[in-house]
C-alpha cells in the first residue's frame, strides 16, 4: 500500500493513538481501579455484615451481589467515558 494514499494515512494516526496513554487516561484507569476495588470490598462487607447480625446466608448472598451489580457498572462507565473522549480529542488533531 503505498504511503500517499489517505487509508494509510488513517491506519497511522490509529496506530499512532493506540500506542500512547494520556494522563486522563491513566487516571480513568487509576479511578476505574478504585472504584472497582471499593465496590468489591462494599459486597464483601454487605456479605459479612449480614451473616453476622441475620443469620439468613441467602439473604446475606442476594444483598452483596445487588450491591455490586448496581456499583460495578458506575465504575466501568467512568472509565469507559474518559476513553472515549480522548480517543476523540486525539482523533480531532
Amino acid at each position: 500500500m503505498s504511503k500517499d494514499t489517505y487509508l494509510s494515512w488513517v491506519m497511522g494516526l490509529v496506530r499512532k493513538t493506540q500506542e500512547g496513554t494520556s494522563k486522563t487516561q491513566d487516571l480513568a484507569n487509576y479511578a476505574a481501579r478504585i472504584l472497582t476495588f471499593t465496590t468489591l470490598g462494599a459486597g464483601n462487607l454487605t456479605l459479612v455484615a449480614r451473616l453476622l447480625f441475620s443469620k439468613d446466608s441467602a439473604f446475606a448472598v442476594e444483598r452483596a451481589i445487588t450491591i455490586v451489580v448496581i456499583s460495578y457498572p458506575h465504575a466501568m462507565r467512568v472509565a469507559f467515558l474518559l476513553a472515549v473522549a480522548v480517543s476523540t480529542s486525539l482523533a480531532a488533531r
